[in-house]
C-alpha cells in the first residue's frame, strides 16, 4: 500500500508543481521482476498513461474494485473505445487510433496503413483487431480488448512491453464465464 501512497503523493506534487517530474507513468514494483502477483490496480498505470486519470481511478469513492472503475472511467472519459460484436460501423478503430497519436504525440502507423486499416473487410472483430496489431506490433503498440459483462468489445491502446502483465489477471473471477471472457485479451 505505500508504494502507492508515495505513487499517489508524487502525482500530487506534480499537480502542485512543487516537483518536476516527467508525465511518464512509472510501472508498479509488483511489474518490475518480483515474484509479486500481479493485481487489477497495478494494471491501471499501464492501461491508462495520464496521471490524472490514474488518480481518479484508484481513488474512485464510488467504486472500491477496480475492474469497475477502470471499465467506468475508461467508457465514460472515452479512454476505451466500446464496439458491439458486430464491429465497426464506419472507422471508429483507425479514428481511434488517430486520436492516440496525437493525444500521445506517438506513431502508430503511415497514412497508407491507416487508409487499408479503414477499407479493411472483416466478419469478426478480432479479425480486425489482428490486423491492427500486426501494423502497430513494431511501433511497440497493442490494441487489446478490456473484459467487459455483456457483448461488447473494450478496446484501447498499449505498449506491447506490458502485455504480459496485462494479459495475466482474471479481472472478473467468475466461474461462468470462459477464461477469455475474464482476461484482457490481446489477438495476434
Amino acid at each position: 500500500m505505500n508504494r502507492w501512497k508515495t505513487y499517489i503523493q508524487g502525482i500530487f506534487n506534480v499537480i502542485a508543481g512543487t516537483k518536476k517530474e516527467e508525465k511518464k507513468i512509472t510501472v508498479p514494483p509488483t511489474l518490475n521482476g518480483s515474484n509479486h502477483s500481479i493485481q487489477e490496480k497495478d494494471l491501471v498505470p499501464l492501461i491508462f498513461k495520464d496521471p490524472l486519470d490514474v488518480d481518479k481511478i484508484l481513488n474512485d469513492p464510488d467504486e472500491s474494485i477496480a475492474y469497475f472503475s477502470m471499465l467506468k472511467y475508461g467508457t465514460s472519459e472515452e479512454k476505451f473505445l466500446i464496439l458491439d460484436w458486430k464491429g465497426e460501423f464506419s472507422h471508429e478503430i483507425t479514428d481511434y487510433m488517430a486520436e492516440y497519436e496525437r493525444s500521445y504525440s506517438v506513431k502508430l502507423a503511415s497514412e497508407h496503413e491507416f487508409r487499408r486499416l479503414s477499407e479493411l473487410e472483416y466478419d469478426y472483430l478480432p479479425d480486425k483487431i489482428k490486423a491492427v496489431n500486426k501494423v502497430i506490433a513494431p511501433e511497440g503498440y497493442g490494441l487489446f480488448t478490456f473484459p467487459t459483462l455483456d457483448d461488447t468489445y473494450a478496446l484501447f491502446i498499449s505498449e506491447l512491453e506490458h502485455k504480459e502483465a496485462l494479459t495475466q489477471v482474471d479481472l472478473l473471477e467468475d466461474e461462468n464465464s470462459p477464461d477469455e471472457a475474464s482476461y484482457i485479451q490481446y489477438y495476434v
